[in-house]
């Protein structure tokens, strides 16, 4: 009867983690908003590695566009020429943000930082989770926190031929 149980235990441990990973997953391509202007700042990708969840700016946008050249070889790129200056002048795209989270007992990502690289690029405690197919993005220091809300931004959205850069 113990094996049966573990059995039946494992099969519904699987497919809820299969169910989480399809469809109602953080991963993916997200459009931060500002929180100011409410107009679209940038699209991250949030990926999975070594069971951790990160998150890479992928391109910004100017202007409300996306910043995007072509290369040498004539593919569609993000322009690395908008940099953060309180960041040591590093390039927004490209730029990993989110660092470290995984899955909690709450069914949040946790455990892991955050850095706004407008604001100096300094680490807080970082949260994520999936609400009405948005992803909810928090950043904490001590008791003050604050929530930003992003879009799903589909692939094929990218500009024909856009060739995403490490």
């Amino acid at each position: 009867m113990k094996r049966f149980m573990a059995v039946l235990a494992f099969c519904f441990f699987t497919a809820a983690v299969c169910f989480a990973q399809s469809g109602n997953s953080v991963t993916g391509f997200w459009q931060t908003i500002d929180d100011k202007t409410k107009e679209p700042k940038s699209i991250v990708s949030v990926y999975e590695k070594d069971g951790a969840v990160f998150a890479k700016i992928i391109a910004v946008y100017t202007d409300g566009k996306l910043d995007i050249v072509k290369d040498e070889e004539g593919n569609f790129v993000a322009n690395k020429e908008r940099v953060a200056p309180k960041m040591d002048n590093q390039p927004f795209a490209g730029l990993v943000i989110i660092k470290d989270l995984r899955l909690d007992k709450s069914g949040k990502y946790s455990g892991g930082t955050i850095v706004d690289p407008n604001k100096g690029g300094d680490p807080y405690k970082a949260e994520i989770w999936l609400e009405n197919g948005e992803l909810k993005v928090r950043g904490k220091l001590g008791p003050f926190s604050r929530t930003q809300t992003w879009k799903s931004f589909p692939q094929s959205d990218f500009p024909e031929g856009f060739k995403i850069t490490e």
